[in-house]
This record gives C-alpha cells, sequence and structure tokens, in this order.
C-alpha cells in the first residue's frame, strides 16, 4: 500500500513537473529559432553558434522530462523499466557531451561574443556542479547502458537480472537533480544571449528587433 502511494506521488508530481517543462521547453526552442533568424540577419556566426549550444541543451531537457513521465505512466512494468533503461542512457550520454559542449570551444567562443567576466565564473561554477552530481553515478550508469540498453552483454540471464535490478527511484531522482541543473545552465546561457543581443542592437540601431526570451 505504502509503495502504491508513493508511486502515486511521485506520478502526480512528474506529471506536474513534465507539463511545465514541457511548455517552457517548446516555446524555448521557437524563440531561440527566431533568434537563430536574427542572427542570420546581422551575420553573426558566434551568436549562431551560442544559439546552437542552448537549443542542444533544451533538446536534452526535453528527452530527459520526457523520459521520466514516460517511466511513471505505463501501466506495462517493462514498459516501465525500458524507458528508465533508456533515462539511464540519456544521463550516461548527457553526462559525456554536455561538458564538452560547455568546454573550450565555448569558452572562446564567449571570448569572441565579449562576454562579461562574471559569465566565466558562472560557467566555471556549472561545469563543477554537473561534475560533482554525475561523477558518482558514472559507474552505475555505464554499467546499465551497457547491460541493459546498448546490449553490450550478451548472455541474457545477466542482462535480465540487471533489468530486474534496475532501481527506478534512483535513476529518476538523478534525472531531477539534472533537470534543476539544466534549468541554471538554461538560465545562465539566457544571460549570455541576452548581453550579446543588447550590446549587438546597441551597436547596430538598425538592427534592433523586440524578441524577448
Amino acid at each position: 500500500m505504502i509503495r502504491i502511494i508513493r508511486i502515486a506521488f511521485l506520478l502526480l508530481k512528474n506529471m506536474r513537473s513534465y507539463s511545465k517543462v514541457n511548455k517552457t521547453s517548446s516555446e524555448s526552442l521557437k524563440t531561440y529559432e527566431q533568434l537563430r533568424t536574427y542572427a542570420l540577419e546581422v551575420n553573426n556566426h558566434n551568436y549562431l553558434k551560442l544559439i546552437d549550444v542552448t537549443q542542444f541543451i533544451v533538446v536534452i531537457q526535453l528527452d530527459i522530462s520526457s523520459l521520466i513521465f514516460s517511466a511513471f505512466m505505463s501501466p506495462y512494468k517493462w514498459q516501465r523499466q525500458i524507458q528508465v533503461r533508456h533515462l539511464a542512457l540519456a544521463l550516461y550520454e548527457f553526462e559525456d557531451d554536455v561538458p564538452k559542449v560547455l568546454g573550450k570551444d565555448f569558452r572562446k567562443l564567449l571570448e569572441n561574443i565579449s562576454a562579461e567576466k562574471r559569465h566565466f565564473i558562472r560557467l566555471a561554477s556549472l561545469r563543477s556542479e554537473l561534475a560533482t552530481l554525475l561523477q558518482k553515478h558514472h559507474r552505475m550508469l555505464k554499467e546499465l547502458r551497457n547491460l541493459t540498453t546498448a546490449h553490450r552483454e550478451h548472455d541474457s540471464h545477466c542482462m535480465l537480472i540487471a533489468i530486474e535490478k534496475t532501481d527506478i527511484y534512483k535513476i529518476v531522482g538523478i534525472a531531477n537533480s539534472v533537470t534543476i541543473w539544466i534549468g541554471e545552465a538554461l538560465l545562465f546561457l539566457t544571460s549570455v544571449s541576452l548581453d550579446w543581443k543588447r550590446n549587438m542592437e546597441n551597436n547596430n540601431p538598425t538592427h534592433s528587433r523586440a524578441i524577448n526570451l
């Protein structure tokens, strides 16, 4: 009975969270498509790269929130398990991809668009927070990816044991922490974007356009 109540509570919580994230992220993708058009008009490839990075992280946010939602919504155990397995895979790939996306090339990008010092400080802080968040789960996520999702284990008995032992609450807990981090990262990227756009409009009044993030 306690387990049923716990599942119902998590389902309600994640349904509300998913609905909010899905709406916000979908609107953000549309907004950044507008900004992409603006960047093309003023012929600024650095800003286009900034938009690419932002949209990449928004897509990841949508993927993770959708997998969390699906992991609780399905009435069938195997469907819930496969959503959690793919969620573990998404988290593992996230740990590998995002530090690269926000790595050395991104720092050069910030330098090229004359970002303020506070942006570099915040970037370093975000990278440190992400490393701390995922480093302790790296081994578990890698094993789940190899054993249950990437099918690198051809011993079906070992694979089924790993699938059965996968803790949905632990994986979803990690994913929820990641979505909080993503929200902070998007606030940072939005701040950089707004600063750049403000500078562009001050320097090029003829290109001024009212686009709100």
